[in-house]
């Protein structure tokens, strides 16, 4: 969906179901324009969502997106877009969401990709715990690409367009008047052949926007829309690291997880977005370790649906809690006893400063002063297996 300049649109100035008056136009897509609107009642802002015209004549489709919209409504989740309420304005079926003010993941690879591992994991990971939550209760998106990724300005990862997932009720998804739902750089080659999306659909989808946010480009190209969609059919998806574009070295148990991800044979990919997070939260757990290759690694997450998992801790890693206690009181020591001092507590990728409040970076942001907090933090990586790699380490003087 592409932003547009909101000047002489018809529908500025309407007010949809007596309540929300639409204000500007923010982007305009293939099937619908979405708007910037007031809900007077809550006197709040709201995004709008409506069809272009012609598609409510449809009764097939007005009757889908009616059905589509209320099971999206059910959706209660930190990285999901919420949906408030959907109607009809004029024959034009309308859907209303939160209002998100931020970018989207696309803005972020057109200005930042490709991305480290480390950072693109950091992306996907949020989008596959949406998919995880909408595949519990049934939901397929069908439409999982970058700009349905909004991040907010306070830095939350949410996902959007809900409102044209559908129930997984054996339906087919289908084109409507030519249009096929679903972005042919996105799309999964089962809807290309057969119209029906599952979960592994979702997970094919987002294992591509992976792809992306780690290369910087999509994996296939042509001329036509219909040569992008049967690329997906008869070509793989190549291992990121294979393209040369990268800035950060792919280790090659993050080209695994692209590559399970986005097996053409759906059966043979992970089977909702619960299984693809394992195999997320696996690899993110490997780079916060400083891992490089580790063929061991890479077979599991490239393996089948029925891949172990699980992560046996080394026999090294960790802390006792008197460990920790010990880290925490010479910590709080070099941080107050000199003038100016600082003390570090240094683990990959992460660091806590104390002088004489804590401030923590990435996991938790901004400044906190209570030391339950550096404690958390400490027991969150040892959780990771990272607790062996602790040091302290006293920071310079200031000014020195």
């Amino acid at each position: 969906m592409s932003t547009v300049t909101p000047v002489n649109d018809p529908l500025v100035g309407h007010v949809f179901g007596d309540r929300y008056r639409i204000v500007e136009r923010l982007a305009r897509g293939g099937m619908a324009t979405v708007y910037r609107a007031v809900d007077t009642r809550l006197d709040r802002i709201v995004a709008v969502k409506v069809m272009h015209e012609g598609l409510g004549d449809d009764m097939d489709f007005a009757r889908k997106f009616d059905r589509e919209a209320r099971a999206a409504a059910r959706l209660s989740h930190p990285n999901i877009v919420a949906v408030f309420d959907q109607g009809e304005h004029r024959g034009r079926p309308f859907i209303v969401m939160e209002y998100v003010e931020g970018r989207t993941l696309r803005q972020v690879i057109a200005t930042q990709a490709p991305l480290s591992p480390e950072k693109a994991l950091s992306y996907i990971e949020p989008v596959v715990k949406a998919l995880e939550a909408a595949h519990e209760v049934g939901l397929v998106h069908c439409d999982v690409k970058p700009e349905n990724v909004i991040i907010s300005d306070r830095g939350v990862v949410k996902v959007a367009d809900f409102g044209l997932a559908k129930a997984v009720t054996g339906q087919t998804v289908t084109a409507t008047q030519g249009l096929l739902i679903g972005t042919v750089s996105y799309i999964p080659p089962e809807l290309v052949t057969s119209g029906r999306a599952t979960s592994r659909s979702d997970v094919y989808s987002a294992g591509v926007v992976l792809f992306e946010l780690l290369t910087g480009r999509k994996p296939h190209t042509g001329e036509t829309p219909i040569q992008v969609a049967y690329a997906h059919v008869h070509a793989d998806v190549p291992a990121p690291s294979s393209l040369g574009r990268h800035r950060v070295a792919i280790p090659d148990y993050v080209d695994a997880l692209v590559a399970a991800c986005t097996r053409r044979n759906p059966a043979e990919r992970p089977v909702d977005g619960h299984a693809m997070h394992l195999r997320v939260t696996r690899a993110r757990k490997a780079l916060l370790r400083g891992l490089d290759d580790d063929p061991a690694l890479a077979e599991r997450l490239g393996a089948g649906p029925g891949a172990d998992l699980a992560d046996p801790a080394p026999a090294d890693a960790g802390l006792s809690a008197g460990q920790i206690d010990a880290m925490l009181r010479k910590a709080i020591s070099l941080g107050t006893s000199r003038r100016g001092g600082l003390a570090t507590i240094v683990a990959p990728d992460e660091w806590v400063v104390i002088k004489p409040r804590i401030q923590t970076d990435p996991y938790l942001r901004g400044s906190v002063t209570d030391l339950r907090v550096v404690r958390s933090l400490i027991e969150f990586l040892v959780e990771h297996k990272c607790g062996a790699r602790f040091t302290i380490a006293e920071g310079p003087e200031r000014g020195a």
